[in-house]
């Protein structure tokens, strides 16, 4: 079975690298004998070969879907969204992603508004980066906005052995980025007050009330994830010192978190089910909070894959734990052979 995985990672791995993605829908007619070769023997390898392209080919395509038009560029466009993330404020501009929504998602509850809004929000349906210089309100996650913006398509220069933006842009589903135009006037439609995000944002304000200035970028890092304060000194210190794990959150951090719940709930004197399913949920928690990163993902894998073998009494080789890993987190997110963290994370 490991050799079945290795060979799903190399196949998701190779599509997302094609210059030019091919049309391989004559290929899903492989689908069911790719699905039922994989209890042979020797069949389970190329089968688990085919069925890595099919789940990547899926993902991509939808992704190339979402990309911006070309006759949108350059001109000005409306359109409705909703914060997602944490915004990153400097000084007085704000940086922010929104999910663009149709039509169809806006109900007759906004009254007189909602044939406008349905207008404005068919225009494009995707993820946008966004810049507002000076807003007149701040932005929070999960805030409903209809904006009139300037945007283009999710690109970046390409040079040899400098950091690929676009690349980066692509692997965290960014589709279009731009600015906000100050006219027509931005209009807050409406709030959503409970979800993960708003929990990270109001701790975040929290933090910033409490923490001095200079050391908030170390702050939001360790707890939440969120490295947007960090300078470029610090970065620089962190990456020459090797220290970059420590401070980041990474697979160390969800160990720890694991090892401390797991401790805590046994002197508890719970039953081991119990004490198991606390601590992989407690441990979940701490993930979605952390921003829910690469490293952090495969780390959650690999610490529910030994504490459930635990608890059923079985024996899983460390081959196996790391095969499991790899594939939920590529079933999570075939593209995440495009970063780097990808590779670091599953190599320590």
């Amino acid at each position: 079975m490991i050799a079945a995985i290795l060979a799903f990672t190399l196949a998701c791995h190779i599509l997302v690298r094609l210059p030019v993605l091919p049309d391989l829908h004559l290929i899903f007619v492989l689908l069911p004998v790719s699905l039922f070769g994989m209890g042979g023997a020797y069949s389970k390898i190329p089968c688990a070969f085919v069925l890595g392209t099919l789940w990547t080919y899926l993902v991509v395509t939808e992704e190339l879907s979402h990309r911006f038009p070309d006759s949108m560029e350059g001109h000005d466009i409306s359109l409705v969204g909703e914060v997602v993330g944490l915004p990153v404020q400097r000084d007085d501009v704000t940086q922010f992603i929104i999910r663009t929504i149709d039509g169809g998602e806006i109900g007759d509850d906004f009254g007189e508004a909602a044939s406008y809004l349905r207008e404005a929000a068919a225009q494009f349906k995707g993820n946008i980066r966004l810049t507002w210089y000076k807003p007149e309100l701040a932005i929070e996650p999960g805030q409903l906005w209809r904006f009139n913006v300037r945007a283009n398509r999710a690109t970046g220069s390409v040079n040899f052995g400098l950091f690929d933006y676009e690349g980066w842009l692509f692997l965290h589903r960014i589709h279009a980025k731009g600015y906000v135009r100050s006219g027509p006037k931005p209009l807050l439609i409406e709030s959503k007050r409970w979800g993960i995000q708003q929990v990270r944002f109001s701790l975040r304000n929290k933090l910033a009330r409490f923490v001095p200035a200079e050391q908030l970028g170390s702050f939001y890092s360790l707890i939440l994830g969120d490295t947007s304060l960090l300078s470029a000194q610090q970065w620089q210190t962190l990456n020459q010192t090797g220290t970059t794990h420590l401070l980041i959150i990474s697979g160390l951090h969800v160990g720890l978190i694991a090892a401390l719940c797991l401790a805590l709930l046994r002197r508890l004197r719970m039953p081991w089910a119990i004490t198991v399913s606390l601590t992989i949920g407690m441990t979940g928690i701490y993930a979605l909070m952390a921003g829910w990163g690469l490293p952090v993902q495969r780390a959650l894998v690999m610490t529910t894959v030994v504490l459930w073998a635990l608890h059923i009494g079985r024996a899983v080789q460390f081959g196996g734990q790391f095969a499991i890993a790899l594939l939920f987190v590529l079933l999570i997110d075939p593209l995440a052979t495009l970063s780097n963290g990808f590779w670091l994370s599953f190599g320590a």
